[in-house]
């Protein structure tokens, strides 16, 4: 089969990851090229086409939309566009009960939901629906000047959510799921902290990524998630933070996600499977 990974200007070649799924799928005997998502036209050419480092679609949200139907609509789409759709923005952590306590607003309506939760809280994040690699993120303490967000140029949704000490304190959890034959079997997990002085936890902002043990009761926690959607996908994220007292879920990531295989290679053959191409 011949299988299209969808990337970035800024990744032409993949990251490390994508070349581990590379490397397994030509063992199996694909023959795979790397596209840029927004430069390639002839997506059909393809049996299938992955989306991985298009890490540059939430500057382009429309036209990325648009980009996953059109591909959708030629040639087999992974993740598919019905998982997309419901991903790409952050308000689908409404459906989620166990997820981290947070507000949608609009940005006329963005101080007052700060001050609301500033009257329980005494530190909050702030940021939009639609971001990545924590872009746009701000974190606030009460007393803080809100005016900044007088800045706001688009009238974009944003998301206000309750600062948890234990990302800084224990960090942030990544359970990989991949997709067997309709179910899902987790894979590994790694675990990221923050750098010094710092509470975000990925890597261009000094934060470390390494190898962590789940316990069973985390794993099923996470799979009750994703047993729950009603869309067909591959591989799946669930990012998990205060675990150690009740988990609650800061993310799912089912459309670009780093998988973190360089932390686990043997990740790669699932992945494979998953996709039905082993």
């Amino acid at each position: 089969m011949l299988i299209y990974l969808a990337t970035s200007k800024q990744f032409p070649n993949g990251t490390q990851d994508d070349s581990l799924l590379v490397n397994e799928l030509m063992r199996c005997g694909h023959q795979v090229e790397y596209k840029i998502w927004n430069e390639f036209e002839q997506w059909q050419n393809a049996d299938k086409v992955i989306i991985r480092s298009t890490w540059d679609y939430h500057q382009h949200v429309n036209e990325f939309l648009l980009w996953c139907k059109r591909v959708s609509s030629s040639t087999e789409l992974l993740n598919s566009y019905q998982a997309i759709i419901w991903n790409y923005d952050k308000t689908y952590l409404k459906e989620i009960d166990e997820s981290v306590e947070t507000a949608f607003c609009s940005k006329d309506d963005l101080v007052i939901t700060c001050k609301k939760f500033f009257e329980n809280h005494d530190q909050i994040i702030v940021k939009p629906t639609i971001s990545a690699s924590a872009q746009g993120l701000k974190k606030l303490s009460r007393g803080d000047d809100l005016s900044i967000f007088d800045q706001l140029l688009e009238d974009q949704v944003m998301m206000v959510q309750l600062f948890l000490k234990s990302i800084v304190d224990q960090g942030e959890l990544s359970l990989i799921f991949f997709s067997i034959n309709g179910k899902f079997e987790f894979s590994h997990s790694a675990i990221k902290n923050p750098g010094a002085n710092d509470f975000r936890v990925q890597e261009e902002y000094g934060g470390s990524t390494k190898t962590y043990d789940v316990n069973q009761e985390l794993i099923h926690f996470s799979k009750r998630l994703l047993d729950s959607l009603k869309f067909k996908t591959a591989f799946a994220r669930v990012d998990i933070v205060d675990w150690n007292t009740l988990p609650l879920v800061s993310e799912v990531e089912l459309i670009e996600p780093d998988l973190y295989m360089r932390c686990f290679p043997e990740a790669a053959k699932l992945f494979v499977k998953s996709l039905g191409l082993s």
